[in-house]
């Protein structure tokens, strides 16, 4: 019997407002994960924070420590007009008095004019500070997060502002100020770690070779990795399987990445997903991303994967007739794979196609300011476009779901009706059975690859809305469907031709 591939990624939709309790925590340092990565490039500044903080929304500049904790999001509906129509969207709606810390860390970065440092710092502290030097470049044993200042710009100033209930790390770089606002004083727990870990990034000058990137970026395309005690790794010889904690990671222009299998292992992996981000950028075209690169666990067995799973309260289905191959965790922003999941599921199921196609799922959901107003259609739809595909020579290749869909054209032939009536998807966001996603990508070739030019300019369009709070129901009739509705009078009777004609592109011209 064949293993069917079985994603969970609809039953881990976790809304950023959501209380504390209902987000995945740790439960033990058995599984525990390292810290994250916050890139701003276009600004030139990155830094590292605990795994367990997060951002309230894609785009917001501002991280909790706790979860649920540090200031009240709601969401609320109202209606815009977007190129003289009415549309719904989905707005966040915060509540907070005028000198409150809207949330437990700000980060911020702003030319700096005529200001000084300190003027900017009280700025958006929204208080007075007491403020002293800071200094950026010194090597201390006590600030293990303090290596990523080799290689760094000179000219740096940074200066330090306290006050009762809050702390602010201000650096000067070039005609920039940027920095980090954070709730408690300095001795609040990571807080020294972080500033130390906050890092100017080289900035290019034309006709010299700079390396770009973070110091731990440049390390990476050294072929380096680094081990549990943050330590450089030049991999020599073979590696075997170790314990989570004791596993490596790289960071690449794109990902911060772990994993148990072996440093050089690793090393192949971050080339690939730099590969799939390319892919899916190519097809997204985003005009901006937000600040965080993807975190992405790679762990080696089944029962290492079910086991780090269930530490952090992630319920994860195996047996039956079908296997997890992996996840994405929206509420924590990162993918979760195996390496044993092509030994379970066969060629077809290897980490590399579980990650294109999950991975697929983390890029639309931050290209996409979020994915729960996402119809499920969509987003395996385009899931399903990209997990066939193959790395060739540095680069990800799409490749045709041939199995999948010449099982959906049996079934065609056989019944000459779709599984599930189109209009059943349009504002389904759960679970769909192994079976539709053949027909969910077929859904997405007819109304954007096969439609040429168009389908890919209404795409963008349609990503866009989803970007901006859009219901994806909504946004999908305003933008693909109203001339169809028109050229068939009503609704009703667009629903019947798209099915018709769905079924004769299936048929006769959905080829690989």
């Amino acid at each position: 019997m064949r293993l069917a591939i079985l994603l969970i990624f609809a039953s881990l939709a976790l809304h950023a407002g959501d209380s504390a309790q209902d987000k995945p925590q740790a439960k033990d340092g058995t599984w525990a994960m390292r810290w994250r990565v916050w890139c701003d490039a276009e600004n030139g500044f990155a830094f590292r924070h605990p795994y367990e903080w997060w951002m309230p929304g894609m785009y917001d500049n501002a991280l909790d420590r706790q979860r649920g904790q540090g200031g009240t999001l709601t969401k609320k509906e109202e209606t815009v007009v977007i190129e003289g129509k009415k549309v719904t969207m989905i707005v966040p709606a915060r509540r907070r008095s005028e000198n409150d810390l809207d949330r437990d860390v700000l980060v911020f970065s702003e030319m700096s004019g005529e200001a000084t440092i300190d003027a900017l710092g009280d700025k958006h502290a929204k208080i007075p500070l007491r403020w002293e030097d800071f200094d950026y470049y010194r090597k201390d044993p006590t600030r293990p997060h303090a290596e990523a200042k080799a290689g760094a710009p000179e000219g740096v100033t940074a200066r330090l502002g306290v006050a009762e209930d809050r702390c602010v790390l201000a650096v000067r770089h070039g005609g920039r100020t940027s920095g980090l606002v954070m709730a408690g004083k300095t001795d609040r727990e990571h807080t020294k770690a972080v500033f130390d870990s906050f890092e100017i990034l080289p900035i290019p000058v034309k006709g010299k070779k700079i390396a770009a990137g973070t110091w731990r970026e440049r390390q990476f395309r050294s072929g380096m990795v680094f081990n549990a005690d943050g330590k450089t790794l030049a991999p020599k010889g073979k590696y075997k399987p170790v314990r989570w904690t004791d596993g490596w990671e790289i960071e690449t222009e794109h990902f911060h990445i772990s994993g148990q299998t072996s440093p050089t292992r690793l090393l192949q992996h971050g080339a690939y997903y730099e590969a799939l981000y390319k892919a899916y950028a190519d097809v997204y075209e985003p005009e901006r991303m937000p600040p965080v690169k993807f975190e992405v666990h790679i762990f080696d067995l089944a029962k290492d994967f079910v086991a780090g799973a269930g530490a952090w309260g992630i319920p994860v289905s195996m047996g039956g007739g079908s296997i997890t191959g992996g996840f994405f965790v929206p509420s924590l922003l990162s993918l979760w794979v195996y390496e044993e999941s092509g030994q379970l599921g066969g060629d077809d199921f290897t980490v590399e196609h579980v990650s294109a196609h999950e991975c697929s799922h983390m890029f639309l959901h931050v290209a996409c300011n979020g994915s729960n107003h996402v119809p499920t259609w969509i987003n395996e739809g385009l899931a399903v476009y990209f997990e066939s595909g193959k790395f060739k020579n540095g680069s990800f290749v799409t490749a045709f779901p041939r199995e999948r869909v010449e099982r959906l054209q049996s079934i065609y032939s056989d019944t000459n009706r779709m599984l599930m009536k189109p209009d059943w998807y349009l504002d389904h966001k759960g679970h769909i059975d192994a079976l539709q996603y053949g027909e969910v990508y077929a859904m997405v070739h007819f109304w954007v690859f096969g439609a040429g030019k168009e389908g890919k300019t209404r795409f963008h369009t349609f990503w866009k809305a989803l970007r901006g709070g859009e219901e994806g129901n909504l946004a999908f009739e305003r933008i693909f469907m109203e001339t169809m509705i028109k050229t068939k009078g009503n609704r009703e009777a667009a629903i019947r031709a798209w099915e018709a004609e769905m079924l004769t592109y299936v048929k006769k011209k959905l080829k690989g």
